[in-house]
């Protein structure tokens, strides 16, 4: 008996054991289930301690934040929403139309005007409303029986003025019948109204929902501006976080800023992220974190990060093709003519196009400079290939030992980097002084242009145009010292600032003339000929003058030098001042 008892108990536990077993199976199946709707949490990917991992292609693209949406993309996202509601018995927190994640208060406003406007015989497209909060309590009574199109058209008008009055979704509906309509169950009608929409809203729908109904047991919730993390890859060495998108999401500039995570550099992290959560920025902002293995070897922590650097966070920027990117590290002073040079920033192999963002950047913010340093260990590697590859990088360097000072200067970076103009003004005139190029060559009859730098003559513009109005009446009257000090405010390089007084030196004969030109508008060339007429007389009397004189072959190029800047200022002026 006791063997037979035995046998029994053994049995038994076999079947529990199998049916915990076919539970925590189920349970996977509906977690794999619910994993299918979507959220936006900050729940970081779980790797294996030893396991490598490769997610360098992951793209930070954001579909276009839409302003209105057709109403058949309403229904379309309708069907698919009560498709979901039966399999699952709750509602997602998000719905995706055109590639766009919309909230469940949001999309419940699109449902609700997509039926008024099929009631009213409106074609016309909806316009979206965003960020809808939540109910503050979603309750409600059962529900069931006929819901006629006289009566779900009332509710979808009493939604719209609601939630247009309040930007909130309502706790519940008071129906026809006096019963309360949970929000939840409300969005269900809605869906299941549209879901039956062809070209006409059907006559009637059947509901049948009781308070007690799973799906009243869930809120859905989606935060559009929560910060998410990725683990980028993962190796031997280290890891590669990707974290954000911080700022403004729907932003079409996107920054990235680089750090690393070891003993010996991490005084800035903490505040750079306090920063970028606590601001409120126009752009949307990504952060690389480099992580180093906690048995990496510290006298190559740095060629660590560079190696991770170079093998995820490279091709990663590429792919996502960043407006600028930062990369910031922390150092211990580095000795300049016997003192300690600790806030600078450069460009890696001083890139003009950077170097004049860096500028930007210095010229606000007390206690920075820029410094190339003769020696680079931090930029030899992946902020090159960078720049090589047209984004535009610039390496920021704070100071290890003024931990206390470290957050102001952190918050001022970002402050200004987000004042800065990084939308496509820079690329399309970027791309008219090349069509100019082109041009100046042929009608011009210039030689060889390869020396001329298109970036210097960019800023050149660039800052000509800040110079309209009363600073150049002031450079042009002033002495020589009011004229340096607004030089020298500008944040030019040594080049431009030589550029740029040539031209200003030639203002009280070319300006005006330019200025009338450009007013005529492009296609009167007649005054650009006669201004280049002038210009070539000048240089040619000149020219003639120092060769008669005597003058070195020096002396001679810098007047054809001046004479080709000259030419070029004139025709892009003439393009530009328009």
């Amino acid at each position: 008996m006791r063997i037979f008892h035995k046998a029994v108990e053994i049995r038994v536990l076999v079947a529990l054991l199998l049916f915990i077993l076919t539970l925590i199976i189920s349970l996977g199946i509906v977690s794999a289930t619910e994993n299918l709707t979507y959220s936006n949490g900050n729940d970081k990917d779980i790797v294996k301690e030893n396991s490598n991992v490769d997610n360098s292609n992951i793209s930070i693209k954001t579909s276009t934040k839409p302003s209105k949406v057709s109403q058949s993309s309403v229904i379309a996202a309708s069907k698919k929403l009560k498709a979901h509601v039966d399999k699952n018995k709750r509602l997602p927190d998000t719905v995706i139309i055109n590639k766009y994640k919309f909230s469940m208060p949001e999309f419940f406003y699109l449902m609700s005007k997509t039926i008024s406007y099929k009631n009213s015989k409106i074609k016309s497209n909806v316009a979206v409303k965003y960020n809808i909060k939540n109910p503050s309590k979603a309750s409600g009574t059962w529900v069931k029986g006929k819901i006629y199109s006289y009566y779900y058209s009332i509710y979808a008008n009493k939604i719209i003025k609601n939630i247009d009055k309040y930007n909130k979704a309502p706790d519940y509906l008071v129906t026809a019948g006096g019963n309360k309509l949970q929000y939840q169950s409300n969005i269900y009608l809605f869906a299941s109204v549209l879901s039956k929409t062809k070209t006409k809203l059907p006559y009637y729908v059947n509901i049948n929902i009781k308070s007690a109904n799973p799906i009243n047991k869930y809120l859905p919730y989606y935060d559009r501006n929560k910060v998410s993390s990725k683990i980028l890859g993962k190796n031997k060495l280290g890891h590669v976080e990707l974290v954000g998108p911080y700022g403004n999401i729907d932003s079409k500039i996107k920054i990235a800023y680089i750090i690393r995570i070891y003993p010996s550099e991490n005084n800035f992290q903490t505040a750079l992220y306090e920063s970028l959560a606590n601001s409120n920025l126009k752009y949307a902002y990504y952060v690389y974190k480099i992580t180093l293995a906690n048995n990496s070897n510290q006298d190559f922590e740095k060629m660590n990060t560079q190696l991770l650097a170079q093998e995820y966070i490279v091709p990663n920027i590429k792919l996502n093709k960043y407006n600028l990117v930062i990369d910031i590290h922390s150092n211990r002073g580095i000795n300049v003519n016997g003192s300690d040079k600790t806030n600078f920033m450069f460009a890696p192999k001083n890139s003009t196009s950077s170097k004049i963002i860096a500028n930007k950047i210095i010229k606000n913010i007390t206690g920075f400079s820029y410094y190339y340093p003769e020696f680079q260990t931090n930029s030899s590697y992946y902020p090159e290939q960078l720049i090589k590859s047209g984004i535009k990088t610039i390496v920021y360097e704070t100071s290890f030992n003024e931990s206390n000072t470290t957050l102001s200067y952190i918050q001022n970076l970002i402050t200004e980097v987000d004042k800065l103009a990084l939308d496509k003004e820079m690329d399309v005139v970027e791309s008219k002084l090349q069509k100019t190029w082109s041009l100046s060559k042929a009608k011009l009859g210039v030689g060889d242009l390869k020396n001329i730098n298109k970036y210097e003559y960019l800023s050149i513009y660039k800052h000509i145009k800040a110079f309209e109005g009363k600073t150049i009446t002031l450079y042009v009257n002033g002495g020589k010292t009011s004229q340096y000090k607004i030089l020298n405010n500008l944040g030019l390089s040594d080049k431009n600032k030589i550029k740029l007084k040539a031209y200003l030196d030639n203002y009280p004969k070319i300006f005006s003339e330019l200025k009338t030109m450009a007013a005529a508008g492009k296609d009167n060339t007649t005054a650009y000929k006669n201004n280049y007429k002038k210009l070539e007389a000048h240089y040619n009397q000149s020219y003639k003058l120092a060769k008669k004189a005597g003058a070195s072959n020096v002396a001679l190029n810098a007047i054809k030098n001046k004479w080709l800047s000259m030419c070029n200022l004139l025709y892009d002026l003439k393009n530009f001042l328009n």
